[in-house]
């Protein structure tokens, strides 16, 4: 069985904190959601009463008509009872606010009788009207709406296509003469008032929450209570028209050509060919959505929210501690295995300083098995080289400061001395109860043993008589000693960071360095004299040796160079040589340098294949004059140069005999 650790329980728990929260906002999302879809239903609901109420309104409305084209007679040509017809219209039309004015029409459209004295021999157009059915149909037909409040105010009809929604305008409405007895058809217009049909709409439905539309079959706008919708215009309803073929009832959600979103809801007349659609504001019918959606929010959100808040904090506090918990097992985990693992030596002891655990590092350094020290004193490893006063020094130190480090001489187990790094750490508890004492012990005798050679070296280097200089591959100088500047007269910074070049003296050609570079690279090494330059400009020999230093690799990292000062025994050998090859008292060459010059020249006679020429000059009477007198006259005496000689020469000098 798997356990779960601290994080992974703390994890669990946000999960299923966070699982509840989702939970919660997904019942308050679908609530939400279904409360917007019942909103929206009881919308569609609503706009199909309210278009049923119209529809059943308008289809009175019309049918008062029709029952007034069968309560009049056709007038025939009889003036006497075109007045009478006169007056019987104008009577029924008092009781009709709906109509504008009810008028007769012969067969030609020409009025001949009219509650409005005013339309009384007007001549209409009668196209236009819908059905279009044959004259004998007993129907009532539907005309387009006109510009003008009566006949006799009557825009052109050329002009009937151009209203505009605050246009005064009226619909006219066609009925047959059901008793004309003539073979003449009568007809009945009635003009019908919009403004009564937009009076009834708004006083039903509020202009913020959707309007109302009158159409004919065709889909021709008679009337609407928007004030955005111009009369006898098409395809103002949407897709009323497009249902109406396959529904003469029907709701639905749709987007108008104007953009607006609304819920529609149609209804045909069952008499009469015209259609009322009612459009409601989907953004109003929503806005109750709203705000029961708000009001439902509010006292949702801030239980949730509160229960979020506490959830989170709960769980920031169990992650917190999850955290702790994790960082003590890292720190156990870590000083577990760094106490196993670690190559130095460690020890932990109690108050009194008894060893509790060492670990594997201890006895490969001090050579004691833990079953060898567990419970003895650290003191069996010392030894003898520290007195008395070191340990109370250190106590005194580690009691005042609980640490204390320092080099200390122990001996191991098999005999021998090594040197220590010692580092004591006094544990206390959260009361400042002292617990333990943990002790680390770095074996550093061969670090010891390097560092002594190290300062060893650098005494060298530092006190040498010889020149010493090391330089990068390239030549570069990056240190010299003592003797150096001592020698050539340059300090430390001013060659510091030059080419070795700077302390040439120009006497060695390009074929010196070149063989003293192929014996660095061939050999690594070269030594020999040479001729160098001190900051005075005073040219010095020197006793050079150059090594190369390499890299693991092979490669060279630097040059270290070792001189010394030679130009007093090469004056010395060049005296030695002068006393060998010349006369002490004349400086003359003698007889050796005379037989050495002489062999070379004979040596160069041969390989050039010439001849050589040997003069022997005797001075007879030279005796003479040092005897008569002295030594001294003689020495001073001098002989002309030879002729052929084109310069002082070197041999006329005193000769002595």
């Amino acid at each position: 069985m798997t356990l779960l650790t601290s994080r992974q329980r703390v994890n669990a728990l946000g999960g299923g904190l966070l699982l509840l929260v989702l939970g919660w906002l997904s019942a308050l999302g679908f609530a939400s959601w279904s409360l917007r879809g019942d909103t929206l239903n009881n919308g569609l609901a609503t706009a199909a009463l309210h278009t049923r109420n119209f529809e059943e309104h308008l289809t009175q409305t019309l049918q008062t008509v029709e029952h007034h084209a069968n309560s009049v007679e056709a007038p025939g040509n009889n003036p006497a009872l075109h007045q009478a017809l006169n007056q019987q219209l104008l009577s029924l039309l008092r009781p009709t606010p709906h109509l504008r004015s009810l008028s007769v029409l012969d067969a030609s459209g020409r009025v001949v009788a009219s509650s409005n004295a005013d339309n009384l021999g007007i001549q209409l157009d009668m196209s236009g009207f819908f059905p279009t059915a044959p004259p004998s149909a007993e129907v009532v037909r539907v005309g387009m709406p006109t510009a003008g409040r009566d006949l006799s105010t009557a825009a052109a009809p050329g002009s009937r296509l151009a209203l505009q929604p605050d246009t005064q305008y009226f619909v006219p409405l066609l009925s047959p003469l059901v008793t004309d007895q003539t073979h003449h058809r009568h007809w009945l217009l009635a003009t019908l008032n919009p403004d009564y049909f937009i009076n009834h709409a708004t006083q039903m439905l509020a202009a913020k929450q959707g309007w109302v539309q009158w159409l004919r079959y065709d889909d021709v706008l008679l009337v609407s209570s928007s004030a955005n919708d111009p009369p006898s215009r098409q395809g103002t309803s949407g897709r009323v028209s497009e249902l109406l073929a396959l529904d003469e009832h029907h709701a639905f959600f749709q987007r108008l050509p104007q953009g607006t979103d609304v819920l529609t809801a149609y209804r045909a007349s069952t008499r009469y060919p015209v259609v009322v659609a009612t459009h409601l504001d989907r953004q109003a019918i929503l806005a109750g959505w709203r705000q029961q959606a708000t009001r439902m929010a509010a006292i949702v959100l801030p239980i949730l929210g509160a229960l979020l808040v506490f959830g989170y904090l709960f769980w920031q506090r169990q992650r917190r501690l999850a955290e702790q918990q994790e960082v003590l097992d890292g720190q156990r985990r870590l000083a577990a295995s760094v106490f196993d693992s670690s190559t130095d030596a460690i020890v932990i002891t109690d108050q009194h300083a008894n060893i509790l655990s060492v670990n594997a590092a201890f006895e490969h350094i001090t050579g004691f098995s833990a079953t060898q020290v567990v419970g003895r004193n650290p003191s069996l490893m010392g030894s003898g080289q520290q007195d008395r006063a070191f340990y109370e020094a250190m106590w005194a130190t580690l009691m005042q400061t609980g640490h204390w480090e320092g080099m200390v001489v122990n001996r191991h187990r098999q005999g021998h001395l090594y040197t220590a790094m010692l580092y004591i750490n006094a544990v206390r508890d959260s009361e400042g109860q002292l617990q333990h004492y943990t002790g680390l012990i770095e074996d550093v005798t061969e670090k010891h043993e390097a560092e002594e050679r190290l300062h060893l070296a650098a005494s060298v280097f530092t006190h040498a008589l010889e020149g010493i200089m090391i330089t990068t591959a390239e030549g570069v100088v990056l240190e010299v000693n003592d003797a150096f500047s001592r020698i050539t007269g340059y300090s430390r910074a001013d060659i510091t960071g030059q080419h070795t070049r700077l302390l040439s003296s120009g006497r060695q050609g390009k074929e010196f360095y070149a063989q003293m570079w192929q014996s660095l690279t061939e050999q690594g090494r070269w030594s020999g004299e040479i001729w160098n330059r001190r900051k005075s400009g005073e040219v010095y020999a020197e006793m050079l040796t150059i090594s190369a230093v390499r890299n693991t690799a092979g490669v060279v990292m630097r040059y270290v160079a070792l001189f010394s000062d030679i130009s007093k025994q090469k004056e010395h050998e060049h005296r030695l040589e002068h006393i060998a090859h010349y006369d002490a008292l004349t400086g003359l060459p003698n007889r050796v340098l005379l037989a050495d010059r002489l062999r070379q020249s004979m040596a160069q006679t041969v390989r050039r294949n010439r001849q050589l020429g040997l003069v022997f000059l005797d001075l007879d009477g030279f005796k003479a004059i040092n005897d008569e007198h002295g030594h001294d006259m003689g020495d001073q005496l001098t002989w002309p140069c030879p002729a052929a000689c084109s310069r002082p020469c070197a041999m006329a000098t005193p000769w002595r005999a």
